[in-house]
Formats: structure tokens, sequence, C-alpha cells
């Protein structure tokens, strides 16, 4: 966890045009995973469709949202660190999308479509902005003051 914080706020979408300001548990990070202080996200359409809750945003759940996302690593494992080629202190700009990197889509690079990140269908996914608050460690959005940086970021 980063150092002295032990839970963040968040802006939760938690149903159509309703938002709510939650406080999570900040987790100690893993050898794989990280935790960035959020110092910038930007707005974008896909952010309004799950707002409204139309019609991708009906099936998500409470979400934090903001997927267009800068900030400061505040913590990391360190194998996140050798794969990413960033240390505690790193600025950096996060892709939404968290793929798999082993299916035929990710290969071809075709991530987006990943089963594991593609938002269109009916399965589970994770995406940045668009993953259920019910899904530790809850933090998967811009819209909050501390992001999780997922071992596939």
């Amino acid at each position: 966890m980063p150092a002295g914080l032990t839970s963040a706020r968040a802006a939760v979408a938690v149903a159509p045009l309703a938002t709510q300001i939650q406080t999570f548990p900040i987790p100690k990070v893993s050898d794989e995973d990280a935790w960035l202080k959020v110092e910038a996200c930007g707005v974008c359409g896909t952010d309004w469709e799950f707002y409204e809750r139309t019609p991708w945003g009906a099936k998500l759940g409470p979400i934090i949202l903001g997927h267009e996302i800068v900030g400061e690593i505040v913590s990391i494992g360190d194998t996140a660190a050798r794969k990413w080629g960033v240390a505690e202190g790193s600025r950096v700009a996060v892709e939404e999308f968290l793929p798999c990197g082993v299916c035929s889509r990710c290969r071809s690079g075709n991530y987006r479509l990943c089963s594991q990140t593609d938002s269109r269908g009916d399965a589970p996914f994770l995406r940045y902005g668009a993953v259920s608050t019910q899904v530790r460690p809850s933090l998967w959005g811009g819209f909050a003051e501390i992001m999780y940086l997922h071992p596939d970021s």
C-alpha cells in the first residue's frame, strides 16, 4: 500500500446519472501489481454511456468511471516494476484495456477485442473505468484518489 495510506475516496456511479463518494481500503501491493496516485483523468463519450447506463453501462453495477488517466506510481511490486519498466515515483499514462496478452486477438495486435477486456459481450471483463467496485480491490477507475494497476496493465 502507498506509504501512510490505508484507504482512498472515489466517485462511484451507483445508478443512472447518480454518483456517491465512497471510501475503499487499499490492500498491500503484490509482486505483480501497483497503486497509482491519480493526477488527472479525462472524460470521454464512453464514460457518458456508462454513466447513463445505456447501452453497455446497464450491466456494470457500481463503477468508478475514468479510463484516460495519468498519475504517479506510489507503490509497485518488483515483478511489475521490471515488466513495465517503471518505479515508485514514475509518472505514467494508463492504457484502459487489460488484455490477456496470449490469445489470438492479442497476438495479432487486436488486444481491444480480447475477451478478457471486451465490454461488448456478456462475459465479465477487465477495463479501467468499467469494472464493478464489487470486484476487489474496487479502485478500477480514474475518478479515484488512488487507482489499482492490474498485472495485465
